[in-house]
């Protein structure tokens, strides 16, 4: 009987914190498309949140925190939002999610309060869905992307040019948003040699980074 009702507690929690993940998910992804994501209240509140956090933090805890760039960029979501604003997000999930779980009467007080830390890395676990599903598309689209920097570069048109040919011919997709990256940040002076390399950070599947460098 004992064993029983562990596997059904743990099935419920198991339950609770899907549906949690999957309202934090859902927010998330209305925010990314909206353009006007920093004007947002969730966005707002979090970068108030996390700076506010990381400015009372001693610096070995602080530079754990500010450690998650790589992850926001490769899934997606930098700029606006930063290690400091995801840290605002995963508190505010925390606080807010085991507010609701006992406001609601799911759970008691001390049930709530034990999840904390479960909701607390929610927003990572999100990023990590996002990054994956994002790195599979940009590795899908590169072999397409590549075909036509060669060609045009073939015909006689310079790197930039092909890149610019190359982003028009695809028009979307996390690949089309990193080229164009570059191409920012070839205009604004930049070489194109560190671009490059920036975009190379950005990414996770191998065999795209090693093309690039």
């Amino acid at each position: 009987n004992m064993l029983i009702g562990v596997i059904l507690l743990a099935g419920a929690l198991a339950i609770i914190v899907w549906i949690v993940a999957r309202r934090v998910s859902d927010a998330v992804s209305a925010a990314q498309e909206d353009r006007q994501q920093t004007g947002t209240v969730v966005f707002r509140m979090s970068r108030a949140v996390g700076r506010t956090v990381t400015y009372l933090l001693p610096e070995p805890a602080k530079h754990w925190f500010l450690r998650w760039d790589a992850l926001i960029y490769r899934a997606g979501y930098f700029p606006p939002w930063q290690s400091e604003d995801l840290l605002g997000a995963q508190i505010l999930c925390a606080l807010i999610g085991a507010y609701f779980l006992y406001e609601s009467g799911i759970l008691g007080l001390w049930a709530a309060l034990t999840l904390l830390p479960v909701l607390f890395f929610i927003p990572i676990w999100i990023l990590n869905s996002r990054r994956k599903e994002r790195q599979n598309e940009l590795f899908r689209q590169y072999p397409t992307a590549l075909d036509v920097i060669t060609l045009c570069m073939e015909s006689g048109v310079d790197f930039t040019s092909a890149l610019r040919e190359m982003v028009n011919f695809l028009k979307k997709g996390p690949l089309v948003k990193e080229f164009e990256m570059v191409l920012n940040e070839i205009s604004s002076g930049l070489p194109r040699a560190q671009s490059i390399r920036n975009m190379s950070n950005r990414i996770d599947p191998l065999e795209v980074r090693m093309s690039l460098l």
